[in-house]
């Protein structure tokens, strides 16, 4: 629910009627739910309240949906902020992405879309 994630799933829940999608967010410093309104009450998506670092959570989340494609919006950004609170930084932007890595692995994902900031790539 973050400003690049929640416009790109506005823009995919709307053109694509028939693909479901879930957005799992928790809901942390530039995240609001609130972005998605455009979008709230539609069939073809769930919104979950979750972190993507815990491996049960996203596997029960994925398997539930039968998750076929991931896309990946999830990052803390500010360089500054990576320094005041290195950890939390690390859980989102490593954790996180290496989890949702293997899970889909795991669960034979097709696709895996990973769009992030300069603070991930470096």
């Amino acid at each position: 629910a973050g400003f690049i994630g929640s416009n790109v799933l506005i823009h995919m829940v709307k053109k694509y009627p028939g693909v479901f999608f879930v957005c799992l967010d928790n809901l942390s410093e530039g995240s609001n739910v609130a972005n998605l309104e455009p979008i709230e009450g539609s069939e073809n998506l769930v919104f979950i309240r979750g972190t993507i670092a815990s491996e049960s959570v996203v596997r029960s989340v994925m398997t539930q949906h039968k998750v076929d494609t991931v896309m990946h919006f999830a990052a803390q950004t500010h360089v500054d902020r990576s320094f005041a609170r290195p950890i939390d930084y690390v859980e989102a932007n490593v954790v996180g992405t290496t989890v949702l890595l293997k899970v889909s692995r795991e669960l034979g994902v097709k696709r895996f879309l990973h769009v992030s900031t300069d603070e991930v790539y470096g």
